[in-house]
């Protein structure tokens, strides 16, 4: 749990390739946690929450969302829909049943990093029978600005987005291999690391016939929040 996340999305599916509707899910575990967006909250995004709210709103944009200090931390997970039938190439060469179109993905439910536990090197494996592999990386601005992710496979990271207006976070979405074809041959395989000199968080995806799975890359354990929430007495 954290008291300040990125929405950083997913690849998108879509056959025009325009940004994919993301939904999200907020638990609040401490009463009057007031939170902050940038940019505009999407619609039907609270501004604030109280101890066992759950909400649920969606985004096709980046955002930033915090709370107003460490003591108000909250949840932010993030949903994957299901299969998009018709979607943009990516599935594997044999189709579940015969003449089926590419459908990538299907649904997942993914626990987001939250910034205080970004790291600086990640090592993760991805399942190469799955026909498409992509990441979503998040970078945070340090001293000297922000920093390039290299891909050991693939080299440094291009095509950052800035989240928001307030300069301090950005976002990439890479592929790894798309229908089994990898963006460098040396990515067709299922050991991978990432690194640079400033922190990241990253979040995998496998895709193939109506089916996925997705993963954080990892987080520093060290800044984890614990929160000891006492049981209300009876009425």
């Amino acid at each position: 749990m954290g008291h300040e996340y990125v929405g950083a999305g997913v690849v998108t599916r879509r056959n025009d390739v325009m940004p994919e509707e993301t939904h999200y899910r907020l638990v609040g575990v401490v009463d009057d946690t007031q939170l902050t967006w940038d940019p505009a909250p999407p619609t039907g995004a609270p501004s604030t929450l109280k101890r066992g709210d759950v909400l649920e709103f969606a985004s096709t944009g980046y955002f930033f969302v915090a709370a107003q200090d460490q003591d108000h931390p909250f949840s932010l997970t993030q949903y994957l829909g299901g299969a998009w039938t018709g979607s943009r190439p990516g599935c594997g060469p044999v189709p579940p049943f015969p003449n089926a179109a590419c459908g990538l993905g299907d649904e997942e439910w993914v626990i987001m990093t939250p910034p205080a536990q970004f790291l600086k090197r990640y090592v993760f494996f991805v399942d190469p029978t799955y026909a498409t592999t992509n990441l979503v990386i998040t970078r945070q601005i340090g001293p000297n600005g922000f920093s390039d992710v290299e891909i050991a496979c693939l080299g440094k990271v291009e095509d950052f987005k800035p989240v928001g207006n307030g300069g301090t976070y950005e976002v990439a979405h890479v592929d790894l291999f798309r229908g089994f074809v990898g963006t460098k041959p040396e990515c067709e395989t299922s050991n991978h690391s990432a690194t640079s000199k400033g922190d990241f968080g990253m979040t995998v995806w496998g895709t193939d016939y109506y089916a996925s799975y997705g993963y954080p890359a990892g987080g520093n354990l060290s800044s984890l929040t614990t929160v000891v929430v006492k049981p209300e007495p009876p009425k």
